[in-house]
């Protein structure tokens, strides 16, 4: 199945800093609808050749990554420019 970056549960997205290396849908091993999880839950499938998952990124954009790559599941948000 599909999971939700749980760390974006919350916050802008718009605010995401780099919403094109942030993590927001990943391959998992939580079989659950509306599943939210962590790097932990990450199902990396697509053996024998190697194994990974595919990953949908905040700016939009999908990829599969190799196991061996490390993907942001943290975001940092901006903070907007407060009213003059």
């Amino acid at each position: 199945g599909y999971a939700m970056n749980g760390s974006l549960h919350r916050g802008n997205w718009g605010l995401i800093e780099t919403p094109a290396q942030t993590v927001l849908f990943f391959d998992s091993r939580r079989m659950y609808r509306n599943a939210f999880g962590s790097e932990n839950d990450v199902a990396f499938r697509h053996q024998p050749a190697e194994a990974g998952a595919n990953y949908a990124f905040a700016d939009g954009h999908v990829a599969w990554r190799s196991s061996r790559q490390k993907q942001s599941f943290e975001p940092r948000f901006s903070v907007p420019n407060p009213p003059e």
